[in-house]
């Protein structure tokens, strides 16, 4: 990948390999771990895209979908993205004043386990700030403009304190007619 496009920057590296748990030993010998720089790049790649796990081109990455998936279930569980949240929180505080009451708001899908039918998915939506997750709910069926709405004026919006600032996405499924 060129210097251009480089998804993990030296600089993130270094910040990030220190945040990085150490892989087990492998119970009966196999071949060693993926490289877990090859598969931050991967994780970053695909969750920007919004391509899935297999689409993953392993001969760009050096590392398979799959490979880069099993490493983000395993960062999770081990607390790597919560540190890391705070370490770019306070990374943005030295460089631009960053004052710390920003709220992310935003929606996802999430599949049903093991294939499971679900009638009307449930869907979670939630707003997040620099000290941990603000309000959520789940929204049955699909998350429209008038659904976020009133997810932003009746559950947001009594969170929110002075000087808080909300930032919201352009997805076009949030939007409203006239809005």
């Amino acid at each position: 990948m060129s210097k251009e496009k480089e998804l993990v920057p030296d600089a993130l590296w270094q910040q990030v390999v220190e945040l990085l748990p150490a892989h087990p030993d492998h119970p009966d010998g196999g071949n060693d771990f993926a490289g877990d720089r090859l598969c931050l790049r991967g994780i970053i790649f695909v969750l920007n895209t919004g391509i899935g796990w297999q689409d993953l081109p392993t001969e760009c990455f050096g590392v398979s979908g799959s490979t880069c998936w099993r490493r983000m279930r395993d960062w999770t569980a081990a607390g790597v993205w919560s540190r890391l949240h705070e370490l770019i929180l306070q990374h943005l505080d030295k460089a631009h004043g960053f004052d710390g009451s920003t709220a992310v708001i935003d929606s996802a899908s999430v599949r049903a386990v093991k294939g499971g039918a679900t009638p009307a998915p449930t869907r979670p939506i939630a707003a997040l700030a620099h000290d941990g997750m603000r309000c959520s709910t789940t929204v049955d069926g699909a998350i429209d403009g008038d659904m976020f709405v009133a997810f932003c004026e009746q559950v947001l919006t009594p969170t929110l304190r002075e000087g808080d600032v909300v930032v919201m996405d352009n997805l076009s499924s949030h939007k409203v007619a006239g809005g």
